[in-house]
């Protein structure tokens, strides 16, 4: 197959969140033979801007290119409107002004086109050949995780137009998409439930994790990343990693104000570490919280040692939507993990088998727990990376889902 795929925002290198199922999905699929035509607007750097409009040509494999759209006006949209906490909702319209043609080209060369996200899905609709298949994939319920923003900077006249906006183009895309793919039941119900789609056109493809670059460290290699990173191999190290978005956000909050001081009063000898971007957002207050064992490293470009120090990962999140890569990559690592019942939410974990559940006033509670019981730590990681091998592998995840393409065809 020829598989056109359009993302509003740009995928390789992927790093976090919703690019990495972008990039692994297509990866597998260029791996199993199909070429895969990916085209995504916007910059990862500021570097990138040689033009004011133009294509960037990026070869992943020999069947699997990026061609990404960088157009300064653009830029400037989708900064205004991810900075005050509405997304890219705009993308598929800056395609309406500039009518980029390597992308009608791509069109007109694919066997089938998923669109990531409802944003793009009425520009792609209107303009590709009539009988080629179009899939949309919502990475969330997006007028559920809009509405449920309350991190928004918009006053609420604004924000109420955007997500109108927003609601109009999810409700566009799904009711004139030949399938649907959710991440989760849960998104499938919600959308069910919100537009009255039959539930034959929609799909779960579960979010997914490359188990081969997980590994469980050794105790010496814990200690050896502990030694290079903070300069303690005896410190207890407990991990949360997040991009700079609202959820995250709101969970170091937490974390700060009430979980690590909480923890720091029963068990002294460790470190919350909190990696990714969502630390840009605290960076005022970063040299601070230091002398309190609380770590933020910013955005790092190798996760992986972070993984191997770890003696417990949390996933205190309470608000967004979709599922939570982070958590299946915390279990791809073996590293004990405790989330909150919604951090879990669309991934088939069993409590105290793969990981401990608390609500967010238990977590210090929950943390001490497992900080003193060994048996349960050793279970919760051998269980964890077990489900993930099973269940959450991209490379069986990829075969389901070529599995669907093919069947449109």
């Amino acid at each position: 197959m020829n598989i056109l795929d359009v993302c509003p925002g740009p995928v390789y290198p992927p790093i976090s969140g919703g690019v990495l199922r972008v990039h692994y999905l297509n990866l597998m699929a260029a791996n199993y033979g199909h070429n895969i035509y990916l085209f995504t607007q916007d910059i990862r750097n500021i570097n990138e801007i040689r033009r004011i409009n133009f294509i960037k040509k990026i070869p992943v494999n020999n069947n699997y290119i990026e061609y990404r759209y960088i157009n300064l006006f653009s830029l400037m949209v989708n900064y205004i409107t991810v900075s005050l906490g509405a997304a890219k909702i705009f993308t598929g319209n800056i395609l309406d002004i500039f009518k980029p043609q390597t992308l009608y080209k791509l069109m007109q060369k694919c066997d089938i086109i998923k669109v990531e996200t409802p944003w793009q899905f009425r520009h792609i609709f209107n303009n590709k050949p009539k009988d080629i298949p179009i899939i949309l994939v919502e990475h969330n319920a997006e007028f559920d995780r809009l509405r449920n923003c309350n991190g928004s900077l918009l006053p609420k006249p604004i924000k109420g137009w955007l997500i109108n906006v927003a609601i109009g183009k999810e409700k566009f895309a799904v009711e004139n998409a030949d399938i649907i793919f959710t991440v989760s039941e849960e998104d499938k119900n919600k959308l069910r439930k919100k537009y009255g789609i039959k539930k034959s056109k929609f799909y779960v493809i579960p979010n997914g994790v490359d188990v081969s670059r997980f590994t469980i460290p050794t105790p010496t290699e814990k200690n050896k990343y502990k030694r290079q990173i903070i300069g303690d191999s005896n410190k207890k190290v407990i991990l949360f990693v997040g991009s700079l978005y609202y959820p995250n956000i709101e969970a170091v909050k937490f974390i700060i104000n009430n979980i690590a001081p909480e923890v720091l009063k029963h068990y002294k000898n460790c470190l919350f570490l909190i990696v990714g971007s969502v630390g840009n957002y605290f960076k005022n207050i970063n040299l601070k919280l230091k002398n309190k064992n609380i770590f933020m490293t910013g955005l790092v470009e190798d996760i992986l040692p972070y993984f191997k120090m770890a003696d417990i990962a949390i996933n205190p999140i309470i608000s967004g939507s979709g599922t939570n890569i982070k958590l299946l990559e915390y279990l791809a690592s073996g590293i004990p993990t405790i989330t909150t019942p919604f951090g879990a939410r669309g991934i088939d974990v069993e409590p105290n088998k793969h990981v401990m559940i608390k609500d967010i006033e238990d977590f210090s509670e929950g943390i001490i727990e497992l900080l003193l019981n060994e048996d349960l730590q050793k279970r919760l990681s051998i269980n964890g990376r077990k489900l993930v091998e099973e269940k959450y592998d991209w490379k069986k995840i990829s075969k389901e889902e070529l599995k669907i393409l093919s069947q449109l065809l």
